[in-house]
């Protein structure tokens, strides 16, 4: 097994790493792989199906209490039909929660939805806006190929009614309909009227599994029926080949880093029941979690750019006005962005604080660091103006010295204040203190070099002649 995206959203799979834990990466012939994704909390019976499909029992027994209950995590292993299987526990509105679907969804032909028989009750307020995300990244995929199809299986645990799964099927289907006329309508006001039946790009299969602790028999003879037509659809269905990857693990190492990168761009997803005040504040603080990570991009590669320019010593133009206004703009920016109904909400505002203080610290942080490249250069002037004046016997180096850190305390603070921005409250005081003590220290030592005394010694000649 291995640990595919970890809490974090770090991925840190190598090639070693895939030969090692999937057989399929380590033979010559070029099988493709194929990816079959499952998605459920921790305690809705998903372990219990995932398990009978697994290559390596070992492995799962090991690793079993570590993935089995830790959200976001997506964890991947062998199955015994030589499939990739990806598992994913978590159900939460987060922008890391659709992130992990999107990824999912661009590696797997095939998604298990593990829930339990009372959720089909509540569907329309817990699982809709998952399957509503799905259908609109499968609709996009097809605008751009009409040849894509997704299969969509619904696994409904606890099914302490006897319920047959033609009867979930009439349900469920019922509620996916309606998702898919509002997802419909949602792409169409983004772009053209889109047309498409969901036959077209999704497959539904209907699956129900006993209840564990009543029907133990019966729960095992389910979970072994399941695995029967997982098989079998394997075997079957040859439009697995639309989204399979090439067996190489540099290939797939790759393939799996660019569908994550790419899993950073999220389109805003209008989650359903929008007259629910609860529903309709989640949609607005994931669209705020979007646009959150969005302006924290823009900011990374602009700060990207100054430390860059710092980094080389030098000093970045007029930095205190250009931070000024960049960082005005981009609470403007996020708050012009806002729902209008949530700008004023407390969590809309802490999120602008939030990325307004990270800016900050990146700021506070270059602004340090500039005023330390300006030291620097303020004592290499220094020297240099000292050295001229050592060179000139008619000047009396003494009234020469002040003079000169005069002229170099009156460069520094010129250039520091250009560093300063007005609203963060910095100061170059202490620092300026700093330096006039190493000029004098400086200058004290210059004075006792030998080239000062002999200076000193040839005007003394002089005077004497």
């Amino acid at each position: 097994m291995v640990l595919l995206v970890d809490i974090k959203g770090n991925i840190e799979i190598t090639e070693e790493i895939l030969k090692k834990n999937f057989s399929q990466l380590t033979k010559n012939e070029k099988n493709p792989i194929n990816f079959v994704s499952h998605f459920g909390t921790y305690d809705y019976g998903k372990n219990s199906v995932v398990e009978t499909l697994i290559r390596n029992e070992k492995s799962w027994k090991e690793n079993f209490e570590t993935f089995s209950k830790i959200e976001k995590e997506i964890w991947a292993f062998e199955t015994q039909t030589n499939d990739i299987c990806l598992s994913f526990n978590g159900f939460d509105y987060s922008l890391d929660h659709f992130k992990r679907l999107k990824l999912l969804f661009n590696l797997s032909n095939s998604f298990f939805f593990h829930l339990n028989l009372n959720d089909i009750e509540t569907f329309d307020s817990e699982w809709a806006h998952i399957i509503q995300f799905f259908f609109v990244l499968g609709i996009e995929e097809r605008t751009r190929d009409n040849s894509m199809k997704t299969d969509m299986h619904f696994v409904v645990h606890d099914n302490y009614l006897g319920k047959k799964d033609f009867e979930i099927q009439k349900e469920i289907m019922e509620k996916i309909q309606n998702i898919w006329a509002l997802s419909l309508e949602y792409l169409g006001q983004k772009k053209n009227p889109i047309s498409f039946e969901i036959e077209e790009s999704f497959s539904f299969f209907f699956h129900s599994i006993s209840y564990k602790d009543l029907e133990k028999e019966k729960f095992s003879e389910d979970t072994k029926d399941l695995k029967q037509k997982i098989v079998n659809l394997n075997d079957n269905l040859e439009k697995f080949s639309e989204r399979k990857f090439s067996n190489s693990p540099k290939e797939l190492k790759e393939k799996i880093e660019k569908f994550w990168k790419e899993s950073e761009t999220l389109l805003f997803l209008p989650l359903l029941n929008r007259e629910d005040t609860e529903i309709k504040g989640l949609i607005n603080l994931y669209q705020t979690d979007i646009l959150f990570n969005q302006l924290w991009q823009i900011s990374n590669e602009v700060i990207k750019n100054w430390t860059t320019l710092v980094n080389r010593g030098k000093l970045v133009d007029n930095f205190g006005s250009i931070v000024s206004d960049f960082l005005s703009g981009l609470v403007l920016q996020f708050e012009k962005s806002l729902p209008e109904d949530f700008a004023n909400d407390p969590r809309a505002i802490r999120k602008i604080q939030e990325l307004s203080d990270m800016v900050r610290q990146q700021i506070i942080s270059l602004f340090t660091r500039q005023i330390l490249n300006l030291q620097t250069q303020a004592l290499d002037k220094f020297k240099d103006l000292l050295l001229s004046i050592i060179s000139d016997t008619k000047k009396d180096f003494e009234f020469e010295k002040k003079l000169v850190m005069e002229k170099i305390n009156s460069w520094f603070e010129e250039k520091a204040e250009k560093i300063i921005v007005p609203e963060m409250q910095l100061t170059y005081q202490g620092a300026r203190k700093e330096l006039q003590n190493v000029l004098i220290e400086f200058a004290e030592k210059f004075k006792e070099s030998p080239v000062v005394k002999l200076n000193s010694m040839q005007k003394v000649e002089k005077k004497n002649i």
